[in-house]
């Protein structure tokens, strides 16, 4: 009787984890730009939706793609990662600054960077590190990769704000920014694991005492 009692409370525990576990936030949760062309508001985020043929820009028909002789953006692991669409046109725009709210927990984040371009001093100061990847530009969505930009990663944002500025480059496209979960278990998976632990246990314990 007792070992049955453990068993359902610990699969009520455990669906009550699940479902709050399916209710967490954005990864990306807002976006507010300063001096961009477009205004304050153009940068577009689109959750979970990172993938092959996905728009870069708001402004242009460009689209993100593997780019050959580099892993794809499934071997990358950046698919249905949070991303962000800026305006290309402010890739000239001298104080252009992007002010992005994460939410909480430890995330990756990806900042995309034409590979015709310098990478600016403001990116290594942030703790981006090259990759040594390039992701593909396709800039007419007919299925060429006409240039490539890097991908620099910074591993286990902890932050709730992170804070990009200009390009100011008119060579190439303006960046794009990425952003996912790091793959650390959280509490909530933690706890999980040690419920099932206990159930396998308390089962365990039960068939040895028949």
């Amino acid at each position: 009787m007792f070992t049955r009692s453990l068993a359902l409370t610990l699969s009520a525990s455990l669906a009550v984890i699940l479902c709050l576990s399916a209710a967490a936030e954005a990864t990306i949760v807002s976006v507010q730009l300063a001096n961009s062309g477009d205004g304050p508001n153009a940068a577009q985020i689109v959750n979970n939706g990172f993938d092959e043929d996905v728009d870069a820009f708001t402004d242009r028909t460009h689209e993100w793609n593997s780019a050959g002789g580099h892993p794809t953006i499934a071997e990358l692991g950046l698919t249905g990662a949070d991303y962000i669409k800026f305006p290309n046109d402010d890739k000239n725009v001298s104080n252009f600054t992007a002010t992005i709210t994460m939410g909480p927990g430890l995330h990756d984040l990806y900042l995309l960077w034409d590979t015709r371009n310098s990478i600016n001093s403001w990116v290594t100061s942030l703790g981006f590190v090259n990759t040594g990847d390039d992701i593909g530009v396709d800039e007419s969505g007919d299925g060429d990769i006409d240039n490539t930009s890097h991908v620099l990663k910074l591993e286990g944002f902890a932050g709730n704000q992170v804070v990009l500025l200009e390009e100011n480059q008119h060579n190439g496209n303006m960046y794009g920014f990425a952003a996912q979960e790091s793959v650390i278990p959280e509490p909530s998976t933690l706890l999980i694991w040690s419920l099932l632990a206990g159930l396998g246990i308390g089962v365990g314990w039960w068939r040895r005492k028949r």
